[in-house]
């Protein structure tokens, strides 16, 4: 959902799963339609899997997934969340209504990979990239991001930790929590 990936890259976002398995899995979802192997240009010169604008389509399905399984009973607040399954959250979990009044761009830095944040009049955009005109930025680990956006942890107790660091609009970040409830939807 945030471009294309190599198998690596696939790898390390989902350790639960062999290589074998992921490959399997990865071919079938090519026969079908749902995504395709293709060659980045020099100088990567790497294999990666992109979703087709038929796969792509599947962000809706995922966010009714996302949204049934936040009200399950089992739910873990602490399990470890991946830099893309936090990104795909958020963009789940966004309150148009809780965000109607709110104008930000924000940079965040995930385990060391930067993602832009526009927030304007009830839309979100979240794309890989750096924000040079940021409000404010948030960096840390995805657990971090997750313990203070959904789990109601104090920003300045995580930043204590070393796990999350807060620069600019510091209003902007504190904001966070409430346009990505977890039971918004």
């Amino acid at each position: 959902m945030l471009g294309p990936k190599r198998f690596a890259d696939l790898k390390r976002a989902m350790p639960g799963i062999s290589a074998p398995v992921l490959s399997q899995r990865l071919k079938d979802l090519e026969e079908v339609g749902v995504l395709v192997r293709e060659t980045m240009g020099p100088p990567v010169s790497a294999q990666v899997y992109r979703l087709t604008e038929w796969g792509l389509e599947l962000e809706g399905v995922l966010q009714a997934l996302g949204n049934w399984a936040v009200k399950s009973p089992f739910r873990d607040p602490d399990a470890p969340m991946a830099v893309t399954s936090l990104i795909l959250s958020l963009r789940t979990m966004f309150s148009a209504e809780a965000a109607a009044e709110m104008a930000a761009r924000i940079q965040l830095v995930l385990d060391g990979e930067p993602f832009r944040m526009l927030i304007e009049n009830g839309t979100l955009e979240i794309d890989r990239g750096t924000e040079p005109s940021a409000d404010a930025a948030l960096a840390g680990t995805p657990d971090a991001i997750v313990a203070f956006v959904y789990n109601d942890i104090p920003l300045d107790r995580l930043e204590r930790a070393g796990g999350l660091s807060a620069s600019g609009d510091r209003r902007i970040i504190a904001a966070l929590p409430s346009i990505f409830a977890l039971l918004s939807g």
